[in-house]
């Protein structure tokens, strides 16, 4: 169980493919499980008007609960658009949105883009949009064979005091312990909380 502060928290993964969406969604279940309101809101998308996780979240996890509708995304910056990633009017919009959805729920879950860009390069557009929501940020990390514990203090190092933790996901039961003593020890170590692996 991972315990969720009231308010607003940013989920952001390494990369594709680390079940961000299912993490999000199964926190969504379990908050609202505990009598709190809860609300959804991915504010980038590679297809704003067709994006399959705010479909499945919509439709599958916040269907009758009486969540607020799920806003609208922008478009998704290309990965070298400038610095910073998102324009002044774009923040705007984005809290905005939240403003609008957090009137109605007691947390709201925040699907940022991966650290990694759609081009495999490291980007800033997942910290920026921490720093424009104000929220904290919770990281998540696919266990593979080579994962190495500097790759995660670099990646949440732009997070700096927004970051909640870090949840390294996939790893298999005989390595378990491996992670335990090693990639994750390193990291409490540094002062970083890891909800587990």
């Amino acid at each position: 169980n991972l315990e969720v502060p009231l308010g607003v928290l940013l989920v952001s993964s390494h990369r594709s493919g680390a079940v961000k969406t299912s993490l999000i969604a199964a926190l969504l279940i379990q908050i609202s499980a505990e009598g709190h309101r809860v609300a959804y809101y991915k504010p980038f998308s590679a297809s704003p008007s067709n994006d399959a996780d705010i479909s499945f979240i919509s439709d599958s996890i916040l269907a009758g609960t009486g969540s607020p509708s799920v806003p609208v995304p922008l478009p998704l910056p290309q990965s070298g658009s400038g610095n910073p990633l998102i324009t002044e009017s774009q923040a705007q919009t984005i809290r905005q949105s939240l403003s609008e959805i957090q009137s109605d729920a007691d947390v709201v879950l925040i699907e940022a883009p991966d650290i990694l860009s759609p081009t495999g390069d490291t980007w800033s557009l997942p910290s920026e949009l921490a720093d424009v929501l104000e929220s904290s940020a919770l990281l998540i990390f696919p266990y593979a064979n080579g994962l190495h514990s500097q790759t995660v203090l670099n990646a949440a190092e732009p997070y700096s005091n927004r970051l909640a933790g870090v949840v390294i996901n996939g790893v298999t039961s005989y390595r378990q312990r491996d992670v335990e003593n090693g990639l994750i020890a390193k990291h409490r170590g540094a002062g970083q909380t890891v909800f587990g692996a």
